[in-house]
């Protein structure tokens, strides 16, 4: 039997915003990620040392507590 996955996607509640069940989508939500070597606790601090080749401004944004 062939399931319709178009048909549940539609059926589905709009997502509006980032709370419960749907936390890992928020770009701060904790999860390690990794940029040049070096871990980040988040998507969101990662894409701020991204920013720069300064490390020590890296290194400094990797301090920041985030949660």
């Amino acid at each position: 039997m062939k399931t319709n996955i178009a048909h549940k996607v539609e059926d589905s509640a709009p997502i509006n915003d980032f709370n419960g069940h749907y936390q890992f989508l928020n770009n701060d939500h904790p999860a390690w990620v990794s940029l040049d070597s070096v871990l980040y606790p988040s998507v969101s601090v990662a894409y701020q040392a991204a920013r720069t080749d300064n490390l020590t401004i890296r290194q400094a944004l990797n301090e920041v507590e985030t949660y």
